[in-house]
């Protein structure tokens, strides 16, 4: 079967820019590994500090004009308009971007097909708390254009479909999730480790929260109701492992010392990768009280470091339920999540069942291999002229795989 040359664009391949880089990175990367001929061409608006990617990925680096936050790059427009023209199939990363918008109208002039993966970005709460009004009229100016006429938008979960404002629905859909390195998932770092690096945390129960600071993940709703945690299982200690805003951080740290529980809660900053799995495979529980989420990859990578996350409805994460592998906790009732922590300690059975559910779960579904194979059905799925269904249902899937 010949290889297929395959071009993302995406506004920041920086470290800073969060989640959808690192995506990018995983897919390009296995899509390379598989023999395809894989670029990337995104803005350099943090003066060259990139992601890394695998080999046989090529980096276009174009530089930025004016404000990051629309990463208006007009060499990178030009190159678009020279170049898409090379490439078999086109995956624009995020929304509300001049290089989403500047590649889309390339593959129009082209008669390109090219897909888009909007990394949560049509979630309703995410508009209702960001600038829906000026969104709204944004969509209705030129995003709309954008996205109907990709030939599939690519959403990470049927919980993102259900969960998105109604604006996607006439949308060509498929359903693709975040993955993780088989190669992370086979050389997890010894049990101890972290622990041995804080000797404070002594052999205490250790209820891991690793996320950004941020108001979306609910760790101000979660703080007022750890007290009960400690009131049944004294010894009980949650870590807080992330960086945010100042604002916030000091909200954290009054929420904290209002509630008296500074002697079971530290914060440990920001962990490189190799430390968050340490800190992921010592720990006995994850914790992610968010208002919303995409697709998790903290409680991905939980998973896969078999810890067992309790985790609010509203990550959008059906997974955990249909898999047996996590607690979903609905309508945010922050009593029934600190009760659930509690049940969890106090049945090992139980959370070890849900652990080793945990680690099936990913590593059948959510490695960058598997993903990449179903990824390349994809596109030539699309490449034969088929149409993607509205439902994201997988009417693309090979029955017999590469």
């Amino acid at each position: 079967m010949s290889h297929l040359r395959i071009l993302h664009v995406i506004s920041s391949m920086s470290p800073e820019a969060g989640g959808p880089p690192a995506v990018c990175a995983g897919m390009t990367g296995d899509l390379a590994a598989r023999g395809h001929q894989l670029t990337i061409a995104t803005v350099d608006d943090q003066g060259g500090r990139l992601i890394p990617v695998r080999s046989g990925v090529q980096i276009q680096l174009f530089p930025l004009q004016g404000s990051a936050r629309f990463s208006k790059s007009p060499a990178l427009d030009s190159w678009l308009r020279t170049n898409v023209s090379k490439f078999d199939i086109v995956h624009l990363h995020s929304i509300w971007q001049f290089p989403t918008f500047a590649a889309a109208r390339a593959c129009w002039r082209a008669r390109k097909p090219y897909v888009s993966v909007l990394h949560g970005m049509l979630d309703v709460y995410s508009l209702k708390n960001r600038s829906y009004r000026a969104k709204q009229l944004y969509w209705h100016w030129r995003e709309k254009s954008v996205q109907s006429r990709s030939a599939g938008v690519q959403f990470l979960n049927a919980a993102e479909i259900r969960r998105a404002v109604s604006w996607v629905r006439p949308l060509h859909k498929f359903i693709l999730p975040n993955g993780l390195l088989l190669s992370e998932l086979n050389n997890l770092p010894s049990r101890g480790l972290f622990r041995g690096a804080h000797p404070e945390f002594q052999n205490r129960p250790i209820i891991l929260f690793l996320s950004r600071l941020h108001p979306k993940k609910g760790l101000d709703r979660f703080i007022p109701a750890w007290p009960e945690v400690v009131r049944q299982v004294p010894d009980a200690l949650l870590v807080i492992a992330g960086a945010g805003d100042d604002e916030y951080t000091r909200q954290i740290d009054s929420l904290i010392a209002q509630h008296n529980v500074q002697s079971s809660v530290i914060r440990v900053g920001q962990l490189d990768s190799t430390h968050k799995w340490q800190a992921l495979v010592d720990a006995d529980l994850f914790v992610l009280p968010s208002h919303q989420e995409g697709f998790s990859m903290a409680i991905t990578e939980a998973l896969g470091a078999g810890c067992t996350p309790v985790v609010t409805e509203d990550c959008n994460y059906d997974e955990l339920a249909q898999s047996d592998s996590g607690i979903i906790i609905p309508g945010g009732d922050m009593r029934a999540f600190a009760q659930s922590i509690v049940d969890l300690l106090g049945d090992a059975p139980r959370s070890q069942r849900l652990a080793a559910n945990g680690r099936k779960l990913v590593a059948e579904n959510y490695t960058w291999e598997k993903i990449g194979e179903n990824l390349e059905q994809i596109y030539r799925f699309i490449l034969a002229g088929n149409r993607l269904p509205a439902d994201g249902s997988p009417i693309w899937r090979d029955p017999t795989p590469a």
